[in-house]
């Protein structure tokens, strides 16, 4: 059985322009209390590290705590069909005050099997 889980290279790829055939370059979470799932581009902010951004105004802000579980599906680049559902746990939520990403959260996600 082939596994469909994104490496941490795969999302890497999928940010810095170096991509593979299977670069991951979105991630679609579903997240407690909100009826809709959110989709977001996935972030390469460090070694092996993924992040997407949130508005510091967004309703999802209060719902998005360290340590929490979300179902998540990733998108290849080059595919419309997502992967299996894997879970992502929040690993960091750091708040840009600079830069082009003033006004967001950081959030950062490990993906685990699901």
């Amino acid at each position: 059985m082939k596994n469909n889980r994104p490496s941490a290279t795969q999302s890497r790829q999928g940010h810095s322009g170096t991509q593979g055939p299977g670069a991951c370059h979105s991630v679609e979470l579903n997240i407690d209390g909100v009826e809709l799932p959110y989709q977001f581009k996935i972030w390469d902010l460090e070694h092996g590290s993924m992040c997407v951004l949130v508005n510091e105004n967004s309703n999802l802000v209060p719902r998005l705590k360290v340590g929490v579980s979300l179902k998540a599906k990733y998108y290849y680049r080059g595919s419309a069909t997502p992967s299996n559902c894997h879970t992502a746990e929040v690993s960091r939520i750091v708040k840009n005050d600079q830069g082009r990403l003033r006004g967001h959260y950081l959030v950062g996600l490990e993906i685990h099997d699901g």
